[in-house]
């Protein structure tokens, strides 16, 4: 029984403590003050501020997988969001891993970035385009002289054809003639 007395007695000192209880993560408080350690923590406080040496974290928690496009640009809305409450000097998200908006990564900035380049090439596909043209109107004329000379090489093959039956009916004519000149010549020879 005495030890249950003493027991209930230290824990009602405790819970007497318990209000004015604060938690604290400062390593500091609880080292002495002439180990080298508190000479580091000194020196990065002379350069870095409070709020870099001791940042506070929001956790964001989702019922999916983030890493995606999509949800890369919802987190960077949301680290937007969070820079513009007042107190608020820099967040750190995965779409600003220094803290600030990464330079030259912003949607608008690749897209008129990808439009620059087409900007930049715009003359010189305007006069490929005036050269394709060109090509295109010699392209055409080569076909109207080509189909010209379909039209020629037609003829001439008719021609042809006629000279050739023509041909063989002036060699019957001349056989005919040859056989008749045979008979004149035999008829009129002693």
């Amino acid at each position: 029984l005495p030890v249950l007395a003493a027991t209930c007695a230290v824990a009602l000192v405790g819970l007497l403590a318990l209000p004015g209880y604060r938690t604290n993560y400062n390593d500091r408080a609880y080292l002495p003050n002439f180990i080298p350690a508190n000479e580091g923590f000194t020196a990065a406080e002379r350069h870095f501020s409070q709020a870099r040496m001791k940042p506070d974290i929001l956790m964001i928690e989702s019922d999916h997988d983030m890493r995606n496009p999509a949800d890369f640009l919802i987190l960077d809305k949301l680290a937007k969001g969070i820079f513009r409450v007042p107190g608020i000097s820099r967040v750190q998200a995965i779409t600003r891993p220094d803290g600030t908006a990464m330079d030259h990564t912003s949607i608008p900035f690749m897209i008129s970035m990808q439009n620059a380049g087409q900007v930049q090439t715009m003359k010189y596909q305007r006069d490929r385009i005036n050269d394709m043209l060109k090509q295109a109107d010699e392209m055409a004329k080569t076909i109207a002289v080509m189909q010209r000379m379909y039209s020629l090489m037609s003829q001439l093959a008719d021609n042809t054809h006629r000279l050739v039956g023509d041909t063989e009916a002036m060699q019957q004519i001349t056989n005919e003639l040859r056989d008749h000149i045979a008979d004149f010549d035999d008829f009129w020879r002693p």
